[in-house]
C-alpha cells in the first residue's frame, strides 16, 4: 500500500521512527473486518535544501528500517491479541 492510497483525512493509527526511517501503521475497515498495513518511508533533504521522503532504502538506512520494522509487528502482534481478548 502507498502512501497514495491512504484516506487523507484519516492518520495513522501509529507512527515509529528511527533516525530518517519512519513506519506508519494504518487502518483499514471492509464490510468484513478491519485490517491494518505497514507504510515505510525514507526522509531527506535534497541538494536544493528541500525537505523529501522516499520508499527505496540504502545500505546506511538498512539497520533503522530493520528497527521499524520490529517495532510495527510487535505492535500490530499487541492489536490482534487485544482483539482475540
Amino acid at each position: 500500500m502507498t502512501m497514495a492510497d491512504q484516506p487523507t483525512n484519516q492518520p495513522p493509527i501509529k507512527k515509529f521512527r528511527i533516525g530518517n526511517v519512519s513506519a506508519s501503521v494504518w487502518e483499514r475497515q471492509t464490510e468484513r473486518a478491519t485490517f491494518n498495513d505497514v507504510s515505510f518511508q525514507r526522509f531527506y533533504v535534497d541538494k536544493d535544501g528541500q525537505p523529501q521522503s522516499s520508499i527505496s532504502f540504502g545500505l546506511a538506512d538498512i539497520g533503522a528500517l530493520k528497527l521499524t520494522v520490529e517495532m510495527a509487528e510487535k505492535f500490530l502482534a499487541k492489536l490482534e491479541t487485544e482483539k482475540q481478548a
